[in-house]
C-alpha cells in the first residue's frame, strides 16, 4: 500500500475516539520520535500578493478589489499543509514578512503557505508564500 500527493489516506489508530471527535485532528503530523519537523511559533516568509480580490463586489458597485500590501500588526489568515491558523504581521519587507502564530505549528522550511484577509467578514485568500526561516516556540523552563 502506499500514498501519493493529493491522495486522500485514513489510517485506524488505537487511540481514544474522544481525541478523534469533530476533526480535532486536522491539520495534525503524525511520525518517528526524530523525524518530525520542528515546532514553530513565527515564521520569515517570501510572499507574492493577488493583484485583486475575485469574485468580490465592493459597495461601490465594482467588480474588483485591489489588494493592499501586508501592514504590520495586521491579522491574517494563514494554511500551513492542512492546518488553518491565525497569524499577525510582525514585519514587513518587500518581498519578505515576519508572521507570529497564535498557536504553535509543525512545519518545514520550503513549506508552502497561503495568505488570507477578512473582507466582509469572510476570509478571502489575498496571496502566497514560502516559509524561509523558522522560529521555533519557546520551551517551558525545566525546574
Amino acid at each position: 500500500m502506499y500514498a501519493i500527493p493529493g491522495g486522500l489516506i485514513g489510517m485506524g489508530l488505537k487511540v481514544d475516539p474522544f481525541i478523534t471527535r469533530a476533526d480535532s485532528l486536522v491539520g495534525q503530523i503524525i511520525g518517528h520520535p526524530g523525524n518530525m519537523p520542528d515546532v514553530l511559533s513565527e515564521i520569515d516568509a517570501s510572499f507574492y500578493l493577488l493583484k485583486q480580490l475575485l469574485g468580490v463586489k465592493s459597495s461601490g458597485g465594482q467588480t474588483s478589489i485591489k489588494v493592499s500590501n501586508l501592514k504590520p500588526d495586521e491579522l491574517l489568515l494563514i494554511n500551513v499543509g492542512s492546518q488553518s491558523l491565525a497569524g499577525k504581521v510582525i514585519m514587513v519587507k518587500k518581498e519578505s514578512v515576519r508572521i507570529e502564530f497564535a498557536k504553535p505549528v509543525c512545519a518545514n522550511i520550503g513549506d508552502k503557505i497561503s495568505l488570507s484577509r477578512r473582507v466582509d467578514n469572510n476570509f478571502r485568500l489575498i496571496g502566497w508564500g514560502e516559509i524561509k526561516k523558522c522560529f521555533k516556540q519557546k520551551q517551558p523552563a525545566k525546574e
